[in-house]
């Protein structure tokens, strides 16, 4: 047993507190404990006594803070130094081979020389919550959740409760390291009465406002990526990793060709019963980072890794009735109501359909016997039918919404049948929730049930009548007392400034979501433009297609929507619009950028012209003076030549040097030389 002090030097803590990470790295990530629990909750004990007296000389690495003393008020957001993309997904051998065959094509090179080949690092793919963690001299500053990729959320307090992420290094580098947070099947067998899956629970545990009741979850966490230059592929990044304290994803290889890639993933998958963690499937990626570099990436995924996803289990069951749910843009949703079955560790009772041109595909009626699985383990989902019986009953499409009443239309285009009701109670339940959401206007207090009680008693009849809300509104709710109705109030003031493309995402439009919102928001200047918007003028938009402005403009053409808008604005609401800087090195000069992106996305891209002093335009025309190409440009850039060649004799030219101010001329530059000209002119 270790011998207790009641007084020791700061030269004594800081050995001290050395001492136990280096115990807690043996235990939680070598899982070769070096000393006895005993012993280590006494020296525990002594450096937090050392603590409590010297509160100014706490090191930030010392074990005691991997539990924080208080609830956060919320979560800060967490900005992402790179973009966290998600994977793309093969599942099958012929999806591996089109994988490969794109590496290859991608870096020129021939799949069948042997001197060409590439190396791919392959690995498990743990079902977990990605996060990401900042070192700063080998200490732990920093992490937060994927989120959209570019921003999620700052759970820093509660990532210092899971003793698998060190909170020292064995080298004070600085370094950003992401991998999953996930629970071990051990763990999860005294709570899964209560969760769907592991990856559920841990999600739940990780995003707690105290962290000791993170700390209480006993979480873990595998490594499997880093940003650090003085390696130079996957697989030594992981051996680095290792050596810097991280447990990093086990099960790992290497492979030169599709035969052993594909060997490798059925492999694994046969023998995922025997791990102690979830995985739902497999992770192929090119090795060298250089090649990574080359190969780049979409919009949404790198091209040089992708996942391989193993079957879901499959059971059958009855189709005990076919329900018909509304969501808030009205889309009507079958929803099967089944015999209840255990698929995947959980009992389904109802499963979705989708949509009813599925319905038909897969030959569903009530009465059927079906196969249900589990999509990606969560969302229960039909399958297909399998036999008919006596009883088996045929789906008829609804005429008029099962909740208003009102008339249900298959609108041009779309496959969703839709109540067009605007004021169906059951669309306006789905808007107020994605209204109060935390990526629209955030108001915090507003739950399922209260919205719902809103709307039966009458409160709230459109979105705007949640801004117009009383203390005497709020008290007829259940459960509201006096701090209860004070918070709400609260709240729902603070939502009133908003920024714009928040605000555009709060109306819960068809097809708007984040990223639409984020491109509308970029191109008009107000909601007044937006609102005098024609058809054209969104569909010349870009990534806005003719189904997305059609929807726009539908609404924006309705006088029951506008009502609602002119009423919700009347309420005091104040929309943020960001300003472009006047003074940037863009000053003046208006921009457009055309093909796919690989080196930023489309909304990085425009506010940084914007911070810059440039403006965005939707269209080519003798009034653009920048045109940034990205691949496959199409007619912009077509338009752009042609423009330039009928007032210079001039042929495709990247300027990056110096951007032309002849008047009507217009530069094209390729992504990388608009990153250098907006770094250096």
């Amino acid at each position: 047993m270790a011998v207790q002090k009641d007084n020791f030097s700061l030269d004594e803590y800081n050995v001290l507190v050395d001492t136990l990470n280096k115990h807690a790295d043996a235990y939680y990530v070598k899982d070769t404990p070096t000393i006895s629990d005993e012993a280590y909750d006494d020296l525990y004990r002594q450096a937090l006594a050392f603590e409590q007296k010297n509160p100014l000389l706490v090191l930030p690495d010392s074990p005691t803070h991997r539990v924080g003393d208080k609830p956060l008020p919320g979560f800060k957001p967490f900005l992402h130094s790179r973009k966290m993309y998600s994977l793309g997904n093969a599942f099958n051998r012929d999806d591996i081979e089109d994988f490969v065959k794109r590496v290859y094509k991608g870096l020129n090179k021939s799949v069948d020389d042997d001197a060409e080949s590439v190396d791919f690092a392959l690995q498990p793919k743990i079902d977990g919550l990605a996060v990401s963690l900042v070192y700063e001299n080998g200490v732990f500053v920093r992490g937060g959740t994927r989120g959209d990729g570019f921003k999620g959320e700052d759970v820093t307090e509660n990532l210092k409760t899971i003793r698998s992420i060190p909170s020292t290094l064995s080298l004070p580098v600085s370094i950003e390291v992401r991998g999953e947070v996930y629970l071990k099947l051990s763990e999860f067998e005294s709570v899964k009465g209560d969760y769907v899956n592991p990856r559920n629970f841990a999600a739940g545990a990780l995003r707690q406002l105290d962290a000791r009741v993170s700390a209480s979850k006993n979480l873990d966490f595998f490594a499997y990526q880093s940003f650090n230059e003085s390696v130079e592929g996957e697989l030594q990044s992981m051996k680095a990793l290792s050596d810097l304290g991280f447990e990093v994803i086990p099960f790992i290889q290497s492979a030169a060709t599709v035969v052993d890639i594909f060997t490798y993933f059925e492999k694994l998958i046969s023998q995922k019963d025997s791990f102690d963690f979830d995985i739902d499937g497999a992770v192929a990626k090119v090795d060298q980072f250089s090649l990574q570099d080359r190969l780049g990436y979409t919009t949404k995924m790198p091209r040089w890794a992708t996942s391989y996803k193993y079957k879901s289990e499959e059971v059958e069951t009855t189709v005990k009735d076919i329900v018909f749910q509304v969501g808030r843009t009205g889309v009507i949703t079958p929803v099967a109501e089944l015999d209840p079955v255990k698929v995947s560790g959980a009992v389904v009772s109802r499963a979705t359909l989708h949509n009813f041109d599925e319905v038909r595909k897969k030959n569903v009626s009530i009465g059927d016997t079906v196969l249900v699985r589990r999509a990606g383990e969560v969302i229960p989902e039909v399958i297909r039918s399998i036999a008919k019986n006596d009883n088996s009953k045929d789906v008829v499409i609804p005429t008029h919404c099962p909740v208003c009443d009102g008339d249900v239309v298959n609108l041009e285009g779309e496959v969703a049948f839709r109540c067009v009701n605007y004021s169906c109670k059951a669309q306006l339940k789905g808007r107020l929730r994605h209204l109060v959401a935390r990526q629209a206007f955030d108001i915090r207090g507003f739950g399922d049930a209260l919205l719902d009680q809103s709307v039966e008693r009458g409160l709230v009849l459109s979105l705007a009548d949640l801004f117009y809300l009383t203390s005497e509104d709020l008290y007829q709710l259940d459960n509201m007392g006096e701090k209860s109705v004070s918070n709400l109030l609260q709240s729902i003031e603070t939502a009133k400034t908003i920024s714009f493309s928040r605000f555009l995402f709060g109306l819960g439009l068809p097809f708007v979501g984040t990223h639409v919102a984020d491109v509308l928001a970029a191109h008009f200047k107000s909601i007044d433009g937006l609102r005098a918007s024609s058809q054209d003028e969104l569909i010349s938009i870009y990534e806005i297609g003719d189904k997305i402005a059609a929807s726009i403009h539908r609404f924006f053409s309705d006088s029951i929507f506008l009502g609602m808008l002119d009423r919700l604005l009347g309420s005091g609401i104040e929309i943020v619009y960001e300003e472009a800087s006047s003074d940037g090195i863009f000053s003046g000069k208006s921009f457009l950028f055309t093909g796919a992106l690989t080196l930023f996305s489309r909304i990085e891209a425009q506010t940084k012209v914007k911070n810059l002093g440039g403006k965005i335009v939707s269209s080519v025309s003798k009034n653009l003076d920048v045109l940034v190409v990205g691949e496959n440009p199409g007619s912009k850039l077509k338009k752009a030549i042609k423009i330039n060649d009928s007032l210079k004799d001039v042929s495709l030219q990247g300027a990056a040097d110096e951007l032309n101010s002849t008047v009507g001329f217009i530069d094209i530059l390729t992504e990388e030389e608009f990153l250098t000209a907006s770094q250096t002119l």
